[in-house]
């Protein structure tokens, strides 16, 4: 199979875009999903928003639909669980609850003493809250492998299986293991070779001693690999396994890639920020183009995509797996996926009941949602209004006296503002253009008024080179690549319990501490090795 060729310059690289575009519009798209669905190892979603996305093949087979009946607005189809455990959903769907409707109960057991039992039972003691767990990872590129990573900043001891070449996220860039960089972070890596008797053997005996496992890999790969459930409980009975693939462990798409672009271009998040952007692809070159590279913005930026959603997912369902262990009711095999963290991410777009009024759709430009709620371009930079209630209109007029008139009729009501709202915009963009963001922000949150200052580089940027921000949520740490480097820290804090923040390895770095702690000696370490059993 061919590969595309490193294009070495940005015209060659727009050129073979273009002729992709040109070939995209060649056929129909049954056509083009023809293709896919006879090519397993190439991956390409549907642009889906809103409730359409709960009518993805994969969904209906993984049983991820829920339907409740509510008192008041009827039928609401929705997620279920995010966490399935048998490939079922944890619970039965329930209606929300109705204000108060357990108040007097749960009032009486307060005065009875009874509401803090979970409280004390779990306690909080001193040091890392995970000290003790051992994680195995069978996983790959980011999702599933930064969830993991998320548990070694609580103090869990994370063993990193690898190929005898590594984790492919080693190598996406350019520069040595930058692309990696957050996924190994906290761990130690053992490369195996897994199709080999020997190398199944040893990672069979790291599962042995394990209180977790974690496997990311396509439906059926983990059977082949005998890494599957059923393998490892019968080696380990009180054994904590996820799998956390893209689409799941079976279906139409389990077997299938799943990329961050692809699963957020299915399930909402590309047309969530750019609602516009999928009706430009009759449009000319040059117009598609445009639309492309903000659809990409809304589903390929580091800052929010499905593999970090995704991430999160993983991490809190390896929780749960422990907690219920801990309380004696453990689980079977617990199952997080892409898509199902996708779907729980956008809750409030992809429910559906009868009469649910239209979500509020960001402008075409981007800029927000409303005049009241959106950028502005300032004297310098730009500034974030977010004044949509009605108790909040007074305070702006009032803050803004001296520079525009927001007294007319025309803006007298909340309806007549949105009735106005192209005008209302037009006036506050002149009134922002006189003063610099960050005199904006000064005099608007002095009146009690929310703005803010944009920030016009990545969050993550912004966080690690802000010396106010960096030393609230940045570390350092080590790294056998970067040396001392600023990361993020953990991404929770507590009380009484402590967290870490440690740098990654290279691909083995503890291939031969691992084997020793099995039992092997230096001899049979050195053969394992020669004969690129371990690497």
């Amino acid at each position: 199979m061919g590969r595309i060729p490193a294009l070495e310059t940005q015209e060659l690289r727009t050129e073979l875009w273009e002729v992709m575009i040109g070939k995209v519009g060649e056929r129909t798209l049954a056509e083009w999903q023809q293709v896919f669905a006879t090519n397993p190892n190439v991956m390409a979603e549907v642009y889906r928003a809103g409730p359409d996305v709960l009518d993805h093949p994969q969904l209906t087979h993984d049983g991820r639909i829920a339907v409740t009946e509510d008192r008041s607005l009827g039928k609401i189809r929705q997620p279920s669980t995010l966490v399935h455990c048998e490939e079922r959903p944890l619970c039965p769907p329930r209606p929300a609850p109705g204000v108060d409707e357990h108040g007097a109960e749960l009032r009486e057991r307060a005065e009875r003493g009874l509401g803090h039992a979970v409280i004390s039972e779990c306690g909080a003691e001193e040091g890392l809250p995970l000290d003790g767990i051992t994680v195995v990872e069978f996983a790959l590129q980011y999702a599933g492998p930064y969830g993991a990573t998320l548990l070694t900043d609580l103090g869990a001891r994370v063993i990193k299986v690898e190929s005898l070449d590594g984790d492919t996220i080693r190598r996406v860039t350019p520069f040595p293991e930058a692309s990696g960089a957050k996924v190994m972070q906290g761990k130690e890596s053992i490369c195996l070779d897994l199709r080999t008797d020997e190398g199944l053997r040893i990672a069979h005996g790291l599962v042995e001693k394990a209180d977790v496992v974690l496997q990311s890999f396509r439906a059926g790969a983990a059977e082949r690999a005998k890494i599957d459930s059923m393998s490892l409980k019968a080696i380990n009975p009180d054994l904590v396994y996820l799998n956390a693939s893209g689409y799941g462990t079976g279906g139409p798409f389990g077997a299938r890639p799943a990329y961050a672009p692809s699963i957020g271009a299915a399930f909402g998040f590309a047309l969530t920020d750019t609602p516009d952007a999928a009706g430009v692809a009759s449009g000319s070159l040059a117009e598609i183009k445009v639309a492309a590279a903000r659809l990409n913005t809304a589903t390929a930026v580091p800052t929010i995509q499905a593999d970090g959603v995704a991430a999160m997912a993983v991490a809190s369902a390896m929780l749960l797996g422990l907690l219920a262990r801990k309380r004696g009711r453990p689980l079977g095999a617990l199952t997080t996926t892409m898509i199902a963290s996708a779907n729980h991410a956008l809750l409030d777009r992809v429910i559906d009941y009868p009469g649910k009024p239209a979500p509020p759709m960001v402008d075409a430009g981007g800029y927000g949602f409303s005049a009241l709620y959106r950028m502005y371009r300032a004297a310098d930079g730009w500034v974030f209004l977010a004044a949509p209630k009605d108790s909040e209109w007074a305070a702006l007029v009032a803050a803004l006296a001296g520079e525009a008139d927001l007294t007319r009729p025309q803006f007298a009501t909340s309806s007549d503002r949105a009735e106005n709202e192209a005008t209302l915009a037009d006036i506050l963009g002149v009134v922002f253009a006189r003063k610099p963001a960050a005199e904006w922000e000064q005099t608007l949150t002095r009146a009690d008024v929310g703005c803010v200052e944009v920030t016009e580089i990545r969050p993550e940027r912004h966080l690690q080179t802000n010396d106010a921000l960096s030393a609230e949520y940045c570390t350092t740490a080590m790294s056998p690549v970067f040396d001392e480097h600023l990361r993020m820290g953990p991404t929770v804090r507590f009380s009484r319990s402590s967290t870490q923040a440690e740098g990654g390895c290279m691909a083995g770095d503890h291939t031969d501490s691992i084997l020793t702690e099995l039992g092997f000696d230096e001899a049979a370490i050195a053969d394992l090795r020669d004969r690129s059993i371990v690497g």
